[in-house]
């Protein structure tokens, strides 16, 4: 399945690829091990990890599980996979694969993974229902099922500076509801997930604040191009980039922002049977 909101994902985090690990957004690194930990995996479990990104996630859990263990990480961007594929070799962990994919449609067998984990990634999509179902039907018996998504107020008031100063060189560039708000608090989190059919007396909602230091406004900035935010950045033309730059980075040297919020919700669920 490739429609235009997997092409605009692909084209969004091959570019964001360049930054994606860099030290700037080193909160990935640790929300992706906490979410492997909140899926409490085992010593030989099959794990898959979707909109697996980097590996900021599914080279945790290939840790976790061992070498009688596999875990496969699935993502629509070559780029990010490359970066996978590159740390899990430097760490030696030949238990995990990582495969070009769109998470809807990944042609697995039902009831064939120990965990299912979703880190950041249940957002992109249009409909978070049918994405949830498709992925809790490869949960086994027993199983476990995390997403993760960020809570509300992330990284702002940065955040929010960003989209002004975009909205302020092209309005239609900045979305009316950014679809990550959709499940930015626990009622909508769990109701999207009991929607896509995951019982509600087996849900469990755990959120986690946390904050990330910005020592200098620039870095920022990486956060942005490492970052889906990018997506309303790279069309603009060079000049009016700069100028969103500049505007922002203004704005948090103004305002002597020194951290930034990065607040998360758990959602985990083991599956009965």
């Amino acid at each position: 399945m490739r429609d235009e909101a997997a092409n605009q994902s692909r084209a969004v985090f091959d570019a964001a690829a360049q930054h994606f690990d860099d030290e700037e957004i080193s909160y990935l690194v640790r929300l992706g091990r906490r979410s492997a930990e909140h899926a409490r995996l085992r010593p030989g479990d099959h794990v898959l990890d979707v909109a697996c990104g980097s590996g900021n996630s599914a080279l945790p859990a290939a840790e976790l599980v061992g070498p009688g263990g596999r875990v496969l990480g699935v993502d629509v961007s070559d780029r990010l996979l490359a970066l996978a594929r590159a740390k899990a070799e430097r760490a030696g962990l030949d238990n995990a694969e990582f495969r070009l994919g769109d998470m809807r449609d990944l042609e697995l067998p039902a009831a064939s993974f120990d965990a299912v984990l979703l880190v950041f990634g249940v957002f992109f999509v249009p409909d978070m229902e049918a994405l949830t179902r498709e992925l809790w039907s490869l949960v086994k018996p027993g199983g476990r099922f995390v997403v993760t998504v960020w809570a509300r107020g992330l990284m702002d008031p940065a955040y929010g500076a960003f989209f002004e100063a975009v909205g302020a060189e092209r309005r239609d560039l900045v979305p009316p509801e950014p679809r990550w708000l959709r499940v930015a608090d626990p009622a909508d989190l769990r109701a999207t997930l009991v929607g896509g059919g995951i019982p509600d007396d087996a849900l469990e909602i755990v959120g986690e604040r946390g904050m990330h230091e910005l020592p200098h406004p620039d870095e920022f900035w990486t956060i942005v191009l490492g970052s889906a935010m990018r997506g309303s950045l790279d069309p603009l033309p060079p000049d009016a980039r700069e100028r969103v730059r500049r505007r922002v980075l203004e704005f948090i040297e103004t305002k002597g922002i020194a951290r930034l919020p990065v607040d998360v919700f758990y959602g985990r669920t083991t599956k009965p049977g």
